[in-house]
Formats: structure tokens, C-alpha cells, sequence
């Protein structure tokens, strides 16, 4: 796994003219935006630059070559989400040092470090998430393909939320009991669904890519 790590870090700093825009987007959004729109910024394109290594292995039948390498594939997957995790992690300890410098010492904005904490721990869980619904499509349809299903679900889900919505102020069912609830209660559970979804993708790219045919 190391060196699938190595590999992909490498293909990231050739990227890094590009992340520093990107750090740089982010440094200017934080004098205008909330800081969590900042960090959930970052933790989104980290993600997106993770997910877009699988594309340097697919070129020019990149995978037969590696998987002749003594390489497993289901080593190889969990190196991926390994990675996303780890640079995920990374851009949101940036853009929460980020924020906090700016809100306190320029806007001077009241610092709270349990809701700040808080907030990127959720903006962190649904990249993550994002991740975890991209890999499995990106390694089974590959990357065109990939891109319209991913749509489809987008579509699908939006869809959903706002059919749910509507049919719950048709039914008059009243959720402001959840409104009651601590947000001591709901993070740690939200975090904790957002930490099983994305081992069960993790499993469910396995089975995935032990099918595929290089």
C-alpha cells in the first residue's frame, strides 16, 4: 500500500499549481462566506483531486500493467479511500486554521471551537460521502460513464428529498421534535452513519473491481 500511496502522492504534486488556486479561492471565500462554506469547499475539491488519480490508472490500460505488479486489487481500493480520507482530513486542518485566523484576528468574529469543530467534521462526512458514492462508479464504468450515472443519482436523490418533503406536508407530519434535539446528540450519530457508509462502500468497491476484467 505504501507504494500505491507514494504513487498517488506524486500525481497530486504535480497537480499542486492547481491547489494552490484552489487554497487561494478558498483564503479569499473566507472573508465573505461562513467558514463552514470554506472548509466544505476544500474538503469537496480534495476529494474530487483524490478520485481523479483513478483516471491516471485507467489511461492507456493503466490497470493491466499494475495489477501485474504485486498489487491487490482490494489493496488498491483501500488505498484509495485511505487517501481520500487522509487529504480530506488535511484541506479541512487548513481551512479550519484558515478561518480561524481570519475570523479573529481580521473580522473579528467570537471564536466557538465545540460548533467550529463541529462543522467540519459534518462538511468533512459529506465529501466523504461524495467520495464514497464516486469510487465505486468511477472503477466500475470508468470515467465517462461514470460521470452520467452519477448524475442520474444526483437527479434521483434530489428528486427523493423533495418528494419526501411534499409528501410529508401533505401527510401535516410535524418533524419540529427534531429541532429539540442536542446537537451533542445529532453530530455524533450523523458522523457515525456517515463513518459505516463509508466502509460499506469500501466493501462494495472490492467486490467490484475482484470482478473486473483488465
Amino acid at each position: 500500500m505504501k507504494g500505491l500511496l507514494v504513487k498517488d502522492l506524486m500525481i497530486l504534486k504535480s497537480q499542486i499549481k492547481s491547489l494552490l488556486i484552489i487554497m487561494l479561492c478558498g483564503a479569499c471565500m473566507a472573508f465573505t462566506f461562513e467558514g463552514e462554506f470554506v472548509v466544505g469547499y476544500l474538503s469537496v475539491v480534495s476529494a474530487l483531486s483524490v478520485i481523479g488519480t483513478i483516471g491516471y490508472d485507467e489511461f492507456d490500460h493503466g490497470y493491466s500493467f499494475l495489477f501485474t505488479l504485486p498489487v491487490f486489487r482490494k489493496t488498491y481500493v483501500r488505498e484509495k479511500y485511505l487517501l481520500t480520507f487522509l487529504v480530506v482530513a488535511a484541506a479541512d486542518l487548513i481551512g479550519m486554521v484558515l478561518v480561524i485566523l481570519i475570523n479573529t484576528v481580521i473580522r473579528h468574529v467570537p471564536f466557538s471551537p465545540a460548533e467550529t469543530a463541529q462543522g467540519i467534521l459534518v462538511m468533512m462526512g459529506i465529501a466523504l460521502m461524495m467520495a464514497a458514492l464516486s469510487i465505486p462508479l468511477r472503477i466500475k464504468y470508468g470515467s465517462e460513464k461514470s460521470r452520467t450515472v452519477q448524475y442520474i443519482i444526483y437527479v434521483l436523490v434530489l428528486a427523493g428529498v423533495l418528494g419526501a418533503k411534499s409528501l410529508a406536508e401533505f401527510l401535516h407530519i410535524d418533524f419540529s421534535g427534531i429541532n429539540a434535539l442536542s446537537t451533542n446528540t445529532v453530530v455524533p450519530v450523523v458522523l457515525m452513519i456517515f463513518v459505516l457508509i463509508y466502509l460499506l462502500s469500501e466493501k462494495i468497491c472490492e467486490g467490484i473491481i475482484e470482478k473486473k476484467e483488465y
